[in-house]
């Protein structure tokens, strides 16, 4: 009996162990931000990407979810996917597949969610591990505002190649001319108060809200942002028989139908029921030629 209940003992220990170590998946890119507020108070989360991420909390790499935790009420810093507010957590993995890098123009974001009672608050990283190709463009900015703003490149974002931190104030986090930049939660101590809010994008090329392929076209979708439809626009040259196909962040095929006569070389998509985030159209003539196009669904 007792070598029977020894046995029973080692195979639970076995099975313990391997659930353990196997539970926990390792992201093909991974990278640490580290957070320290005007009074020396530290806090960091883990960044990463893999194709096998879901698009919600996922325990596989990590992932806890704090959304209906409260924050600390000093200071504290949770990531979450694009739209923040839901699935926060100090571990944020998102899909990436190495396809991905051939995509001029485009970039994977995530939020980055910060409470701090004493700004300013200083944002540092491994400058180096960006410096490989199709992370060189990876970079911080403060709104989906601009993803479509003209002057996108004009300091409006912060490359992670070119330097290893930066301040942030209050007023910079907060500036009104922008949107989805901050929200309320609950804090320790049973109050709301405001959760400011940036972005990270891995990219491997500028960031662009319409992009031109290889041999392509350029498109545009109005509006932008959305909330109920959008308007591909293409130029006269592109022809009317066209095939489009529409990739949500993840890089899922969301949408995609063929257009046999496409009226003033425009159509219009509803995207009322669509999740909020980034889309790509992707559109190809009956030629072979390309057009590419992002927008923000609200």
């Amino acid at each position: 009996m007792n070598s029977i209940l020894k046995l029973f003992c080692v195979a639970v220990l076995l099975i313990a162990a391997y659930t353990a170590t196997a539970q926990i998946l390792e992201p093909k890119i991974k990278f640490t931000l580290r957070f320290e507020d005007a009074i020396g108070n530290k806090d960091s989360v883990i960044v990463g990407y893999d194709s096998l991420a879901a698009p919600y909390i996922d325990p596989d790499f990590g992932e806890v979810d704090l959304t209906e935790v409260p924050f600390d009420s000093i200071f504290e810093v949770r990531g979450a996917d694009m739209g923040g507010q839901e699935d926060l957590s100090k571990i944020t993995i998102d899909a990436w597949w190495d396809a991905m890098c051939e995509w001029e123009g485009f970039a994977q974001y995530q939020s980055i969610n910060i409470f701090a009672k004493h700004f300013p608050v200083r944002i540092s990283w491994d400058s180096t591990y960006f410096a490989q190709e199709c992370y060189d463009w990876t970079h911080f900015t403060r709104s989906w505002y601009y993803l479509f703003h003209p002057s996108f490149y004009n300091g409006n974002i912060i490359r992670l190649n070119e330097q290893s931190d930066f301040v942030v104030t209050k007023e910079y986090l907060a500036q009104t001319e922008t949107f989805r930049t901050s929200y309320l939660h609950s804090v320790e101590g049973g109050i709301e108060d405001t959760v400011y809010v940036m972005f990270i994008g891995l990219a491997g090329s500028q960031p662009t809200d319409a992009v031109e392929e290889p041999f392509g076209a350029k498109a545009s979708v109005v509006p932008n942002p959305a909330t109920y439809e959008v308007r591909l626009e293409l130029p006269e040259s592109f022809g009317e028989a066209v095939y489009w196909q529409v990739f949500d962040a993840s890089g899922q095929v969301n949408r995609s139908g063929e257009v046999e006569h496409v009226s003033q070389s425009s159509w219009r998509i509803e995207v009322m029921d669509w999740p909020p985030g980034v889309y790509t159209v992707k559109t190809v003539n009956d030629k072979g030629k390309f057009a590419t196009a992002r927008f923000v669904k609200l």
